[in-house]
């Protein structure tokens, strides 16, 4: 659900945004295996009852996301602009006190080349101007049930084969999203009315509690519980630039 407002006043414009988002998933699986056939047969599952060995598997998974999403835009003139946007997203794959997390975000841009004191100062330029931004975002890509602790059976071979029960995987309470932090600063420009156009900016990236299979002694089970236990840092630069005789 998507909600919309925009408003023309002078020199001002503003538009905004507020949205909700919710999915659901049912996953419901029935898995069948047939073996040790006493004899050929070419029925197909109708001849499954010929089998000596009969396995019937069931699996059922559940899980939802839920996000608010708010956004403004305002300019002045074409000139000033600002962007401020804001998400609260839920997972119901974490546990309690750690299902929600907010991200917000800004960007804020100056047309340089609209202003009275830019004009005649660069010869040829038709377009000019200075942006930034920051912003969070998150990620929440694990299994349904990976903050629980999962069993799983065996069979021994001592003597008698006997049927146990025992721990696969420890359990984690506290996993929560995983938290990507960005900034970039650019230059838009544009001269010989923009027939030759370009931009030019730095950006710096940095993902902290990022969701990782830990590395633990196989004795405590099977599979590797999942832990905010990553860091991630990333930053550079980039430039392009473009000619078009179609202006």
């Amino acid at each position: 659900n998507v909600f919309t407002y925009t408003k023309d006043f002078g020199k001002n414009h503003l538009d905004a945004m507020l949205g909700y988002t919710r999915d659901a998933t049912h996953q419901n699986q029935l898995k069948t295996a047939y073996s040790g056939f006493k004899l050929p047969t070419v029925l197909g599952s109708y001849g499954q009852n010929l089998a000596t060995t009969q396995q019937i598997n069931k699996t059922l998974k559940e899980w939802q996301n839920v996000g608010y999403m708010a956004r403004v835009n305002y300019n002045y003139a074409n000139k000033y602009y600002l962007t401020a946007n804001f998400r609260r997203d839920g997972f119901s794959g974490f546990t309690k006190g750690s299902k929600w997390a907010n991200f917000p975000g800004v960007s804020a841009a100056w047309t340089l080349s609209q202003e009275d004191f830019m004009q005649n100062v660069i010869p040829g330029l038709s377009f000019l101007k200075l942006r930034g931004s920051y912003g969070l975002t998150g990620n929440q890509s694990i299994e349904a049930y990976a903050t629980l602790a999962t069993v799983a059976s065996g069979y021994t071979w001592y003597d008698a084969s006997s049927l146990y029960i025992y721990q696969n995987s420890l359990a984690n309470e506290e996993l929560t999203w995983a938290t990507t932090k960005t900034g970039n600063f650019g230059l838009d420009f544009g001269f010989l009315r923009n027939r030759l156009t370009g931009t030019a900016e730095i950006f710096w990236k940095k993902s902290d509690n990022m969701l990782i299979d830990v590395i633990y002694p196989g004795i405590l089970g099977d599979k590797a519980p999942t832990a905010n236990y990553g860091a991630f840092k990333a930053h550079g630069w980039e430039g392009m630039i473009n000619w078009s005789d179609k202006i």
